[in-house]
């Protein structure tokens, strides 16, 4: 092709008409020009798919993430659900016209508030797109904005689940140190002897104790349902960004 240029343009000015040449040259830079441009195109339009497949391959990704992190919230909300309702069910017991339980049914609730755990949510698919720089192949505007924004979202709750705890660890202090004190462990299988389930309910930093776990968890449980909603518009809108590819 350029050596058929080279002779169309020696051809002309062997002829010796500048005007015609003139005008050969201004075509043939036109067409250098329309050439460059489809080139261009055709790399944009290669790039775009590179960055739809990427992007597809992220959404894919991002619900499965989204749901397990559900998953995990609604756990965490049914094991701080129970820690709450056993420290409630213990501070009514201090009432006096509350009758004790069996033992093995106190035993257990104080078990309960043993119990302690946090979210750990599915971050990986999120953490790949903000620390690869490829949020910009997100297209959806809302659903970008939630991904940067993950971090940001977290962190009232983080602040609530350190407060449940710093609960957790004070009451777990204080029922230990009681059940060591009284040798609660019996050789006949019993957790607790009558004498500490006794303090355990009448003893005022027993029960505040209990209070505090409840007054940590049931706010703590708020929060995580509404991120639950939340990842259910993320997981909305990245499904619908998956058909749509």
């Amino acid at each position: 092709m350029i050596s058929f240029f080279r002779k169309i343009r020696r051809f002309l000015v062997l002829e010796n008409k500048p005007v015609r040449y003139l005008k050969y040259a201004i075509g043939e830079i036109i067409l250098v020009v329309i050439g460059i441009l489809i080139a261009l195109q055709i790399n944009n339009w290669n790039e775009a798919e590179k960055e739809r497949k990427r992007e597809k391959m992220y959404l894919e990704s991002l619900v499965i993430d989204l749901k397990e992190s559900q998953a995990e919230l609604e756990r965490v909300i049914e094991k701080t659900d129970q820690v709450a309702a056993a420290s409630i069910q213990l501070l009514e017991y201090s009432i006096d016209t509350v009758p004790m339980p069996p033992p093995a049914v106190f035993d257990s609730l104080v078990l309960e508030t043993f119990g302690y755990t946090v979210a750990m949510t599915n971050e990986g698919t999120i953490n790949d797109i903000s620390g690869s720089g490829d949020l910009k192949v997100i297209r959806n505007d809302t659903l970008r904005r939630m991904i940067a924004s993950w971090d940001a979202g977290f962190k009232m709750i983080r602040e609530r689940e350190d407060l449940f705890k710093t609960a957790f660890q004070e009451n777990n202090a204080g029922l230990r140190k009681e059940m060591d004190l009284f040798t609660g462990f019996r050789l006949e299988g019993e957790f607790l002897n009558d004498q500490t389930r006794r303090l355990i309910i009448t003893d005022l930093p027993h029960r505040n104790r209990f209070i505090s776990i409840v007054m940590s968890a049931r706010p703590l449980n708020e929060l995580y349902k509404e991120k639950i909603q939340s990842l259910d518009t993320m997981i909305a809108l990245t499904q619908r960004e998956l058909q749509e590819l």
